[in-house]
């Protein structure tokens, strides 16, 4: 029930649950990776991978290069 709440409660942003819930690792871990973030939610990487996608599309999140690592990326939520 709490789940439905807070759908209703958030559907006139245009954000799921799952956007919501990558948001919320994106902002208490700036610059984590794709990797990271997949572990954080129990997810796999190409269901994170999807979900940044949209969420950069969407100008909410942001890909950076890392210095550490030049094959992956750093996801960072923007101003948005």
């Amino acid at each position: 029930m709490m789940r439905n709440r807070f759908d209703r409660l958030v559907a006139d942003l245009g954000v799921t649950r799952s956007q919501w819930s990558l948001i919320i690792v994106a902002a208490r871990n700036p610059g984590a990776t794709q990797r990271t973030i997949a572990e954080a939610l129990e997810m796999s990487e190409a269901s994170a991978g999807r979900l940044i996608d949209r969420l950069c599309a969407d100008g909410l999140l942001q890909r950076q290069e890392r210095h550490d690592d030049r094959r992956a990326r750093a996801v960072y939520l923007t101003e948005k």
